[in-house]
């Protein structure tokens, strides 16, 4: 009975020692990712696919021109979402003779799924502003060659 007393203690040291290395390697790690500026996603709130936190990210003499910029993408897609669904009605409701109805429905989907995440002149912009440089670096041009290196791309395919 005591010698499996004593196993049980030595086993439970050992547990914890492992427990103390291993919660030094998780706040190590942590540390390492704070100083390299990894951002968490944050928006839409509902499901974080993006970081997209104007009042801490952008200097403040330019948050309103980013806002700006924020809500004309955001009208965008509501405009856009605004065309795709009228647009479904009425070629289920069978408004259209022959093929227009698929056309009409086809182009108007093809704009959404392009349109969306297409506007990339928000995701330059929001990056120019976090950079803090002018903008007339990015503005309005959307190419990959044109987006000034940021340490926080707006947009994670073009991540840098």
């Amino acid at each position: 009975m005591f010698s499996s007393a004593r196993a049980l203690r030595k086993k439970q040291k050992e547990l914890q020692s492992w427990e103390a290395a291993l919660r030094q390697k998780e706040e190590e790690l942590a540390k390492r990712e704070d100083s390299l500026g990894i951002m968490t996603k944050n928006f839409p709130p509902f499901f974080p696919l993006i970081r997209n936190n104007i009042r801490e990210d952008v200097p403040e003499y330019l948050q309103g021109l980013m806002f700006l910029g924020f809500w004309v993408w955001m009208g965008t897609m509501a405009a856009l979402l605004y065309n795709l669904v009228p647009i479904t009605a009425t070629w289920v409701a069978g408004a259209y003779k022959g093929s227009a109805g698929f056309v009409n429905f086809f182009m108007a989907l093809l704009y959404f799924i392009i349109g969306v995440p297409g506007p990339t002149s928000y995701g330059t912009l929001a990056c120019t502003m976090e950079c803090a440089r002018t903008v007339a670096l990015a503005w309005p041009s959307s190419s990959v060659a044109s987006r000034p290196i940021c340490s926080s791309s707006f947009l994670p395919p073009y991540r840098i």
